[in-house]
């Protein structure tokens, strides 16, 4: 003989039973829907393209970073060969070294294509009111140039590395002129303030 479940007669610990049956089959069927894979349940091993994905994101972040930072050496390599030039030319100098530091790698602004959508809609209310409810989208695109290499990101403007001191060791150093005039050269090439511009007498082995 059949007879009918009857619900009421559930107990409290077999509602939470049934309450954590169905949290274990959310965790179970969740992932799968989140993918947008078909169903099969195995959907959640996807996500390795994702994690494979951040990888080379970070790994193409960190390279790009170690380039800046090798520009940004050169660049003050650069400065101080320069630097050392002039320098050497001067009266009371003598022979000369440079040193140059920065605080940041300076920056490069590509060029982006922007798009300004404004859309407008008329609403009417229940009382016969109306009002216009505008909608505005900017889109921005970077743009790309091509050559031999590949596709590149088009730099429209490079900020060149900030100098934050210069430490100049010359065998005129010790000459209180000729520290004045070393000073007044660098700021003048320079945009740095004197107080971050240091000037010392080479030792007789330099």
């Amino acid at each position: 003989m059949n007879r009918q479940f009857d619900w009421k007669n559930i107990k409290k610990t077999d509602w939470i039973v049934l309450a954590l049956i169905g949290a274990i089959l959310l965790v179970i069927v969740l992932p799968d829907s989140g993918t947008g894979g078909s169903g099969t349940g195995t959907s959640w091993m996807n996500g390795g393209g994702n994690a494979e994905n951040s990888i080379s994101a970070s790994a193409s972040m960190l390279e790009n970073q170690e380039q800046e930072k090798n520009d940004a050496e050169e660049y003050a390599a650069y400065l101080e060969e320069k630097l050392e030039e002039v320098l050497g030319e001067m009266e009371g100098v003598g022979k000369v070294k440079v040193m140059i530091t920065l605080s940041d790698y300076g920056e490069s602004i590509v060029e982006k294509d922007t798009t300004d959508i404004t859309n407008s809609m008329n609403e009417t209310d229940s009382n016969g009111g109306s009002r216009n409810t505008y909608e505005r989208e900017i889109q921005s695109e970077t743009v790309q140039i091509e050559n031999d290499s590949g596709t590149y990101p088009y730099v429209g403007k490079e900020i060149l590395p900030t100098i934050e001191g210069i430490v100049v060791v010359a065998e005129g150093g010790g000459n209180a002129t000729v520290v004045s005039q070393i000073s007044k050269a660098a700021m003048a090439l320079f945009p740095i303030e004197a107080h971050k511009i240091i000037v010392v007498k080479m030792s007789q082995g330099g």
